[in-house]
This record gives C-alpha cells, sequence and structure tokens, in this order.
C-alpha cells in the first residue's frame, strides 16, 4: 500500500512544498492555515495510497498514431499553400498601392483646397487696399472740395468787407465792431462770451453790434443765414449815435451760419459775421 506511495515521484516535491507552507504560516503566525494544510495534504496521501497505477494511468492521454502521407500529396498541398500566399501578397501589393494612391490624392486635394484658400485670402486683401485707396481718394475729394469751398467763401467775405467799407463811408452809417456771443448783459449793454464756434446745447446765440450812425434815426437788418440760406431777419431801430449798441438773437442748430448787418432804406450791407456751431 505504502510501496506505489514512495514510488510515486511527485509525493517527495509535494511533501516538501507542504512542510515549506508550514514553516511560512508558523513564520507569520498563521494558525488558521495549519488545519487546511493538513486536510489537503492528508487528501493527497490518501489518494495516492488508494489509487492503483492502473487507475492513474486511465487519466493519461493516448498517443495519437502518425498518419503517414503521400509525398507527392504533401507536394500538393505545400505548392496551394504557397500560391494561396503568393496571391495574397499580391492582394496586400495592390492594396497598397491603391492606399498609396489614395494618400496622394488626399494630398493633393489638401493642397489645391490651400492654394484656394490663399488666393481667396489675396484676393480679399486686394479688395481691401482698393477699398481703402477709394476712401483715401474720396476723402481728398471731400477735402479739396471743402478747402475750394472755404476759399470761395472766405474771398466772398473780403470783398463784402470791401465793399461795404466804401458803401459805409458814404451812407454816414458803419458798423464799428459786430459779435457772435451767448448772451447780453442788458444792465450794461455788453455781449457775453462771444466767439467764433459754439456748442449747440446753448440753444440760441446773440449778435451784438455797435454802430455808428451819423444820419436820423434808421433801421437796420440782422439777417441769419444758415448753409448758405436766408432762414430770418430781424429789424431793429437805432439812433443817432456815435456809438450805438443793440444786438439780435437767433435759435441755433449743427451747421456753418453767419449774419448780415444791413440798412433797411438802402439795402446797403454794414457788416457781416460768420460763426459755427458744433454738436460739443
Amino acid at each position: 500500500m505504502f510501496k506505489h506511495l514512495l514510488n510515486d515521484p511527485n509525493f517527495l516535491p509535494i511533501t516538501i512544498i507542504f512542510i515549506a507552507l508550514v514553516l511560512v504560516a508558523i513564520w507569520q503566525k498563521l494558525d488558521r492555515f495549519f488545519i487546511p494544510l493538513a486536510l489537503v495534504y492528508s487528501l493527497y496521501v490518501i489518494i495516492t495510497i488508494v489509487m492503483s497505477p492502473d487507475q492513474k494511468s486511465q487519466f493519461e492521454l493516448p498517443m495519437k498514431e502518425i498518419v503517414k502521407v503521400p509525398v507527392d500529396t504533401l507536394n500538393k498541398v505545400i505548392n496551394k499553400k504557397e500560391s494561396e500566399l503568393v496571391r495574397l501578397a499580391e492582394k496586400v501589393r495592390l492594396a497598397e498601392k491603391v492606399r498609396l494612391a489614395e494618400k496622394v490624392r488626399l494630398a493633393e486635394k489638401v493642397r489645391l483646397a490651400e492654394e484656394v484658400r490663399l488666393a481667396t485670402i489675396e484676393a480679399s486683401r486686394l479688395a481691401e487696399e482698393a477699398r481703402l485707396a477709394e476712401e483715401v481718394r474720396l476723402a481728398e475729394e471731400v477735402r479739396l472740395a471743402e478747402e475750394v469751398r472755404l476759399a470761395t467763401i472766405e474771398a466772398a467775405r473780403l470783398a463784402e468787407e470791401a465793399r461795404l467799407a466804401e458803401e459805409s463811408v458814404v451812407s454816414g452809417l458803419s458798423v464799428n465792431s459786430i459779435k457772435i456771443c451767448e448772451s447780453i448783459n442788458d444792465s450794461l449793454r455788453k455781449p457775453f462770451n462771444s466767439g467764433k464756434v459754439f456748442p449747440v446745447t446753448l440753444g440760441q446765440v446773440y449778435c451784438f453790434t455797435n454802430i455808428k450812425n451819423t444820419l436820423n434815426e434808421r433801421t437796420i437788418l440782422y439777417e441769419w443765414y444758415y448753409q448758405g440760406n436766408s432762414i430770418h431777419k430781424h429789424p431793429v431801430k437805432i439812433q443817432r449815435s456815435n456809438y450805438y449798441r443793440s444786438w439780435a438773437s437767433k435759435k441755433i442748430k449743427i451747421g456753418e451760419w453767419y449774419v448780415l448787418v444791413r440798412d433797411k432804406e438802402t439795402n446797403i450791407v454794414l457788416e457781416t459775421a460768420y460763426f459755427s456751431i458744433s454738436n460739443e
């Protein structure tokens, strides 16, 4: 009974492993593993003793018989496999060729798309440059036209002043001074904050004049012009005096203005005052 146990080649290694596990359990103070290890080892010993060598042989797998294949048949199989491999290799080569061709096509498509994008950007840049150049040209034309307009107005003003100076001397009626101002100090009969440019928030401005009249009582007209168009005439009577102060007011809006002071009887323009109204 114990003879084939001792002859079992697995008995000694398993016994050594069991002893080693027991020693490790003792060293690690794992007392709860002693009983399971003892049961496993005891079960192994009992099975080994009970089972005979014939019973063990039932668990061994039988060897398969060697089948002899003819050489011609083997060569045919090998040739067939080689042909199959060659066909697969050719198929792989063609697939790789198609893949590379598709890769080249996609790369060319990307290149053309990039060229189109860059051409579009360049066209947009040129269009923007042309637009800016056109804006600069138009702005320059507007500036030159404005300079011409202002020069024309200034020339007309100088000519009018020269004519008025000559006519006023003849008529005995002249304007000593003329001012555009924000308001009038009624008690002192003086202008307040005179100037050439006024904010539209004032609502109205005043034209103040100091007139020399060597004649009898006269009527003068304050003619208000906005953007070159006459929009209001305000008559004022003046007495004989070397320094007669009078004024007139007008509601305002943004733009270019001027006021003509005219003798009503002779229709002679005595003086002109230019001013501007801004939005500030």
